[in-house]
């Protein structure tokens, strides 16, 4: 009598442990107002502790959330035009719900 050898189910339900789907980065803008630096995104965000976004080399010293779609770091030196700004790619500090990052941006105020 023929029988069917035994198969390992592929389970084609169930997401690998190690799955982490890609979500596209989300752009924002650099502005300063009275000294501070105002990080202006496009959506609704998670602010996780302070961005690492770097004046002139300078990490901030504070981030508050301005509104729903601002957030103000404060840094020991003034912010003002001419200022240039750094933030790397996937920096912890700003996330949203669908878990994507901040863009990586260099930009001179």
């Amino acid at each position: 009598m023929l029988t069917r050898r035994s198969v390992k189910p592929l389970h084609r339900t169930r997401l690998a442990k190690t799955f982490q789907p890609t979500v596209p980065t989300v752009a924002w803008t650099a502005s300063n107002v009275t000294n501070q630096l105002y990080m202006t995104v496009p959506a609704g965000y998670v602010l996780n502790g302070i961005p690492g976004a770097t004046a002139n080399g300078t990490k901030a010293t504070a981030a508050a959330a301005h509104n729903s779609t601002v957030i103000a770091l404060t840094y020991a030196a003034n912010v003002t035009t001419g200022t240039n700004i750094v933030l790397g790619a996937n920096d912890p500090g700003v996330r949203y719900p669908n878990g994507a990052y901040l863009s990586a941006l260099t930009v001179t105020l």
